[in-house]
């Protein structure tokens, strides 16, 4: 029975490897420091399946791999379920944690009153809808709109999340620009700057940790 699953691991294997790209192949580690060279077959939320170079298959359990390893396997099962994100902006938050996770970027958050804030509206016109800062972003971060509009219409939902944002990273005017890791912590502030060029140094300041 084992060889049989074995054998129909392998032939899955080389389906999905001539229709999507083989997985690479890599070391992995066991808690104990043991290591093996081997692809990754699948995946479920608590084990992964792998098959060593010369075509032992194994299934093992997150507990018996590295904390790197689990990381990675994470890493994937993120990127299989994150929804396409063309690098514009994302009302929500799950989604964008999603995103980042899968992507391994930051998220810049933006609380704004896009509609009668004037500085927001300055914002949007003199840094954010411009090109070297769409090209930046799409390349180094994820956008999070936290929007609070008062002359357009927004669901219920998003003024109800967006509210629990506001008091959750202390935000008290507008604009406020935010920058948090993939689980939404690690939150720093980023000074908006009055030029895509300035605002990006000001970004990558924040990220140095200057």
């Amino acid at each position: 029975m084992k060889k049989t699953q074995g054998f129909l691991l392998v032939v899955v294997w080389m389906f999905l490897s001539a229709a999507f790209g083989a997985e690479p192949l890599r070391t992995w580690t066991n808690p104990e420091g043991k290591t093996v060279r081997a692809r990754m077959l699948s995946h479920t939320k608590s084990s992964v399946t792998l098959m060593t170079e010369n075509g032992a298959t194994y299934i093992l359990p997150f507990e018996k791999l590295s904390r790197e390893d689990v990381e990675y396997v994470k890493a994937k099962q993120a990127a299989a379920t994150a929804p396409d994100y063309d690098g514009g902006w994302v009302e929500d938050f799950e989604e964008a944690k999603n995103i980042a996770n899968a992507e391994r970027k930051p998220i810049l958050m933006l609380f704004t009153g896009s509609d009668w804030c004037g500085y927001c509206i300055t914002l949007e016109k003199n840094v954010l809808s411009q090109p070297e800062f769409k090209t930046y972003a799409r390349e180094h971060l994820v956008l999070m709109l936290v929007d609070f509009p008062r002359r357009s219409s927004q669901k219920r939902l998003v003024q109800k999340a967006n509210r629990a944002l506001l008091r959750e990273y202390g935000v008290s005017g507008y604009p406020t620009l935010i920058l948090v890791d993939e689980k939404g912590r690690n939150a720093r502030r980023v000074s908006r700057g009055s030029t895509p060029e300035g605002f990006i140094q000001n970004l990558e300041q924040v990220v140095d940790g200057k």
